[in-house]
């Protein structure tokens, strides 16, 4: 969001300023009527029509989301990144063929139309209410093509056949007058109405447009046309049309048929036209055209379609763009023959990268999960063309923003300020709120299997090498100590407890805990572990080791007790073996996986190996289970659309709480003068702040129980963040 408001860029180190943080990145999902809007944000969305827009803050979209019963309508706002998605009550999912348009004036009017075959429905886009819907039956003739009229009283349906023009009352869908096209034509073809001028242009032979009034009844001109144009389009109040033709992109007079530019665009089958709303920039074929300067600025690249993305529209700025349907992945129940995953993207013309996607949970194929060092939201870490499209989402699942680097992630320090990333020889210092490098660790040629981070003594970054493990002060950068790992044995594993111990595994029977902090390392010996079982993994602080043979079975060694033990994970003819085994985190839990061979399916499961109880998560979904002081499982969907959804298992073997954990609401929602947050006693005489959107603290207050004035406020969306959580709530 550059060029709305300026960045916070400040360090940012108690949670009250993260808050701000996750209140200025958030997209507001919400509309001029939240009330009754729906926000659909978990599957994908096939658009059937994309409508012209008037304005840049307006991009009208009609489609279907697969696993919905209705068609929704989707609106883009350009100027601000929002996308506001409503559901159409009594229009199926199914409907394949349809017309619609919307009243002239859009930024006064909600209303667009859709005609099918013999009905026509009005909807408000913002809250998917029905306004009315009336049948066209006129002497049985099914309608092709709709239009208000310009005042918006009316609906303009023409019939190409019969060449009848029928307008019915929008308020009651009466039939008020009926308008017959004389022509001898027997290919008519139609072009477009033009609103503003009240006629209706149509092809009535091969080398002219005809326009017809539709105030006098009658033809009143014809201009040269002798093209075989792909959907040409009127601009300029009408006074001009553009097409495409033969690999060229041209505009000619709509008045006179004069040829205005023949531009070469080296495509044979060009795809729709749009034109920015300052008449400026043409979108054509994913080439971007400017008019006055007549020359083109963009064309995109389909080998970096992240990097050079189809454009379907450009802002009047030149700034921002939304893209057609991008190729993101595969998806469907058989794992090997699924299908194509598309996506669009709101997308930033002077950076390079997405800003969001049309549907809030749209992401590309992820390759891990990281959560930020406070809890507050985490990255899924997706890698296309040795570039990385990483999806910042809060811990409700919002998609925060994109961020796009060359470089690998790999954790958040500092209360979430920096992602850390690295080129394999150097550490870079990402910052979240300003997009900039503001740190750098040059690491040298050494090849690096991994990287820590524990924020213990001021905060330090561990860096593994094959035989060493350096450790750096965070605030100094500088190197403290490289310790020597056993040379010459492979290390199966390397891990960190997140506070002072790192526990790796070396082969074939020895687990070493070294403190941080003291620098001393001991050695426990693994004994009696049966030779056909095969180490999978180790708990962070070093307790639990588990391993697995070939059928099926999982052994679990407890370092403490010095107990081993196994556990039969059922399998029959229809199931291959466990795979993709591993601890989540300190909990006695085990993640694995099983692939239905006659499904191509896989299945994930978990085990408490305490309780003794195996729990199915999903099928064909990709998990990741990432680190923190709390266990967060991060489940993304194979299906379409790739989605996501996070399941925070508390540490086991965590110290217990000895406060009442807070809990509470915001009422009512939407609200006009007063709210009220019912909260348990814990919270009383505890401090409230409200954020508006953007992160701007507007009201501070002490809990009582009472009201809490909101009157002053203006209308929009607001959080409320309380000690231990945040809520949204509009303001009416």
């Amino acid at each position: 969001m550059a060029s709305h408001g300026s960045l916070l860029n400040c360090r940012i180190t108690n949670m009250v300023m993260q808050m701000k943080k996750i209140f200025y990145f958030i997209f507001i999902l919400s509309s001029f009527n939240i009330g009754s809007a729906v926000t659909i944000d978990d599957d994908f969305f096939t658009v059937s029509h994309v409508h012209e827009p008037f304005s840049d803050s307006r991009i009208v979209m009609t489609g279907v989301f697969s696993n919905k019963e209705n068609m929704h309508v989707c609106y883009i706002d350009l100027e601000n990144d929002t996308v506001y998605i409503s559901k159409l009550l009594g229009l199926g999912k199914n409907i394949q063929t349809y017309t619609l348009d919307h009243k002239t004036d859009l930024n006064k009017s909600n209303e667009i139309a859709f005609l099918l075959r013999d009905s026509v429905y009005i909807y408000d886009i913002v809250s998917g209410k029905l306004i009315n819907s009336f049948l066209t039956t006129n002497e049985k003739i099914f309608f092709n093509y709709l239009s208000f009229t310009n005042n918006g009283n009316e609906i303009l349906l023409y019939n190409i056949d019969s060449n009848l023009i029928a307008y019915y009352d929008v308020l009651t869908g009466d039939n008020v007058k009926n308008v017959k096209i004389n022509s001898d034509s027997t290919d008519m073809q139609f072009i477009s109405f033009l609103k503003q001028k009240e006629l209706i242009a149509l092809k009535q032979s091969l080398d002219k447009i005809s326009y017809f009034s539709l105030i006098d009844g009658k033809w009143v001109k014809d201009i040269n046309f002798s093209r075989k144009a792909n959907k040409p389009s009127f601009i300029d109040s009408d006074n001009k049309i553009m097409f495409t033709e033969n690999g060229n992109f041209i505009i000619i007079d709509a008045n006179t048929g004069d040829t205005l530019l023949v531009k070469e665009i080296y495509i044979t089958k060009p795809d729709r036209i749009s034109i920015s709303s300052n008449l400026k920039y043409i979108c054509v074929n994913s080439y971007v055209f400017d008019l006055e300067d007549e020359d083109f600025l963009y064309t995109y690249d389909l080998d970096n379609f992240l990097e050079k993305p189809p454009l379907a529209y450009v802002n009047s700025t030149f700034d921002k763009a939304l893209t057609h349907a991008i190729r993101t992945g595969n998806c469907g129940t058989n794992i090997y023959q699924g299908q194509t995953i598309l996506t669009r993207f709101i997308y930033n013309l002077e950076k390079n990268r997405p800003i969001r996607s049309v549907v809030n949970k749209a992401l590309l194929d992820p390759i891990k999960s990281i959560i930020s060092d406070n809890n507050l939201f985490f990255v899924n870490v997706s890698k296309v063309n040795e570039m990385y499209y990483n999806t910042l989402v809060d811990m409700n699942g919002s998609l925060l923003k994109y961020i796009v680097l060359d470089k690998k992630p790999i954790f958040f320090v500092d209360n979430s300020t920096y992602l850390v990333c690295t080129d394999s020889n150097s550490l870079f210092f990402y910052n979240v709120l300003t997009d900039n490098i503001d740190r750098q660790i040059y690491l040298g040629p050494e090849v690096i299997k991994d990287f820590y981070y524990t924020s213990e003594n001021g905060g330090k970054i561990l860096v593994k090498g094959i035989n060493s493990l350096r450790i750096f002060d965070y605030t100094t950068l500088e190197l403290e100590r490289t310790i020597d790992l056993i040379s010459g044995l492979d290390i199966y594993t390397f891990k960190t407890d997140h506070l002072k111990h790192i526990n790796y595994f070396v082969s074939p029977s020895k687990l070493i805990n070294y403190n941080i902090l003291d620098g001393k390392a001991s050695v426990h010996e693994i004994q009696d572990i049966p030779i056909e079982f095969r180490y999978q993994d180790i708990s962070p602080n070093g307790q639990y080791v588990i391993y697995a043979d070939k059928t099926n079975n999982l052994g679990i060694y407890n370092s403490k007790t010095h107990s081993f033990s196994t556990k039969k994970l059922y399998n029959n003819i229809e199931e291959n073996l466990i795979s993709d085994i591993r601890l989540i985190e300190n909990n006695q839990t085990v993640l694995y996986r099983k692939k239905d061979v006659s499904k191509s399916l896989l299945f994930q499961y978990t085990y408490d190996f305490t309780a003794d109880k195996i729990d199915s998560v999903g099928d064909n979904e990709t998990l990741f289970n990432i680190s923190s002081d709390k266990s967060v499982l991060i489940k993304y969907s194979s299906l379409c659309h790739t989605s996501y959804d996070i399941d925070i298992i508390q540490n086991s073997q965590s110290s217990v709480e000895t406060t009442t954990e807070i809990t509470g609401t915001v009422y009512p929602n939407p609200a006009s003068d007063f709210i009220k947050i019912d909260m348990n006693v814990s919270a009383m005489n505890s401090s409230i702040e409200i954020f508006d959107a953007y992160g701007k603290q507007v009201k501070s207050a002490i809990y009582t129980g009472e009201e809490i004035d909101i009157s002053s406020l203006t209308a929009g969306v607001y959080f409320v963040k309380t000690p231990s959580h945040s809520y949204k709530f509009i303001k009416l």
